[in-house]
């Protein structure tokens, strides 16, 4: 039975400064990063061990180095923990000014459903040509309102000659064309309390864990380093509220069907998946250069210490490789996929605006029937900062380079000086400046979605439902025997 290649152990050795010299081996864990313990670190920063043309032990000092706070002066009253902090305090501010205004009205919207309506009935194609008429007219041409012929029955053909107000008697109705229109039926009412409080709870609970667990000086063993890369709880939080976001913005100037409704707040949720893709691939863009040099290193130095060097450097292995000497091919996808499934999102809610907004201005008189400022506050703000996230991590992609790991330094013995190593501050930095940024966008935000949320509340009043009128169906008797309709409202 073959067995599996056993990674060989780490492997350190005393300086001459101590008697005798050994070697230290480490269990390779799966899924797991391997490093080192408080007290072989210290030793290894104090030169009483060094490690000897060993990738794997290295690494497992550089994952330790990594691990401790950065900078090492950081505390709770730093930057980055304080944004946190007040981050959740805006965020408990918001939701409970949410919670009062709730207390004083909901917000209920009707969902619907668009169907198709086609038929051949007489009232209902005569009512359909009637709205037409009137609604062309009313828009003086600048919004149209149109009519299908279906031709599933080939014998549904246009016919001319036909009167649409009245119909004669003795026409019947099977005769008549058949048309059809796009209508909007009711599918089930919401509050809108229900998905504005949930983004500021998620918010809340999210923003005070980064906090409490942030890896400071005084708390080395929080989980939260944003100086390491990828923070998935951050992307969690996002994948979380933006989509409720876009829902809440959709819905405020009248977007209710619950189909482009769920399709924007799944792409969005998408998109946000895509980010963290993003920024994993860049962080292998950024380690590349230290992989690739100090694999180099080993390869041509091993044969000195090992009989048979079992790594192979680095090439072109798959498809997704062809940019090997810039970057990955699936960093530029997932950024195209981002940017595509943006714009599909917002050119939905931007275009329906636009048109409402259109609509309002050539065709109806009455001012008081415009859509409110509130309205277009919510939508424009959270449009630029939704963008805005997207901008920042272009332009992460972008300037993206593999860093050098300063101060490593490597001796003609094969070994890294690790008394000049001080870990990878350029790396650190842009992880800490990109994580910062996107801490500012998203309190952001969520703030002016409450401002604009509580502003909407205030002028929103639920539409009530017409009454149903009654329709009054009487012959006319003059030279020719006409049915009139007229509709009566209850």
């Amino acid at each position: 039975m073959p067995r599996a290649i056993d990674f060989e152990p780490l492997a350190f050795q005393h300086t001459s400064v101590l008697a005798g010299s050994r070697q230290i081996g480490s269990q390779l864990h799966t899924g797991e990063t391997e490093m080192l313990t408080e007290d072989q670190f210290a030793k290894l920063r104090n030169g009483q061990i060094e490690v000897v043309n060993n990738l794997r032990a290295e690494k497992a000092a550089l994952a330790t180095l990594d691990a401790k706070p950065f900078p090492q002066t950081l505390n709770r009253r730093s930057l980055g923990p304080q944004l946190e902090f007040w981050s959740s305090v805006l965020s408990v501010g918001c939701l409970a000014y949410t919670l009062y205004i709730w207390t004083r009205g909901t917000a209920h919207v009707r969902l619907t459903q668009e169907i198709l309506l086609y038929t051949n009935e007489l009232q209902l194609t005569n009512a359909m040509r009637h709205l037409q008429i009137e609604y062309n007219a009313w828009c003086n041409k600048k919004f149209r309102m149109d009519l299908e012929v279906p031709t599933w029955d080939p014998k549904n053909v246009e016919r001319n000659g036909f009167d649409v107000t009245f119909s004669n008697r003795g026409v019947d109705a099977g005769i008549m064309q058949g048309i059809s229109m796009s209508i909007d039926v009711h599918y089930t009412t919401i509050d809108l309390f229900y998905v504005c409080i949930p983004i500021f709870v998620l918010s809340t609970l999210f923003q005070n864990a980064r906090y409490r667990n942030y890896c400071t000086a005084d708390n080395p063993q929080g989980w939260y380093k944003p100086w390491l890369g990828p923070e998935f709880s951050r992307w969690v939080e996002y994948f979380c509220t933006s989509p409720l976001q876009i829902f809440i913005v959709s819905v405020a100037f009248g977007t209710t069907n619950i189909s482009t409704l769920l399709g924007q707040c799944g792409m969005q949720a998408a998109l946000v998946l895509f980010g963290y893709d993003i920024e994993k691939q860049i962080k292998k863009i950024y380690n590349r250069n230290h992989v690739e040099s100090r694999a180099q290193d080993y390869y041509t130095r091993a044969g000195d210490h090992y009989e048979h060097n079992i790594y192979q450097f680095p090439t072109k292995k798959r498809f997704h490789h062809i940019l090997w000497n810039r970057t990955d091919l699936r960093l530029w996808v997932y950024l195209g996929a981002s940017w595509l499934l943006h714009a599909l999102i917002w050119s939905s809610i931007l275009g329906r605006f636009y048109q409402q907004e259109r609509q309002g201005e050539f065709c109806e008189k009455n001012e008081d029937f415009r859509m409110p400022n509130a309205v277009t506050f919510l939508v424009w703000s959270q449009f630029v900062l939704f963008t805005s996230f997207g901008v920042v991590s272009t332009l992460q992609v972008v300037y993206a380079k593999p860093l050098h790991y300063n101060s490593v330094q490597i001796n003609d013995q094969g070994r890294a000086d690790w008394q000049q190593y001080d870990g990878k501050e350029a790396q650190k930095k842009a992880w800490n400046k990109v994580s910062f940024r996107y801490a500012v966008l998203s309190i952001t935000a969520k703030f002016l979605l409450e401002a604009g949320f509580a502003w909407v509340v205030g002028v929103y009043e639920q539409f009530p439902m017409a009454s149903v009128a009654n329709i009054k169906r009487d012959v006319m008797l003059n030279n020719v025997t006409q049915t009139c309709l007229a509709i009566i409202a209850s």
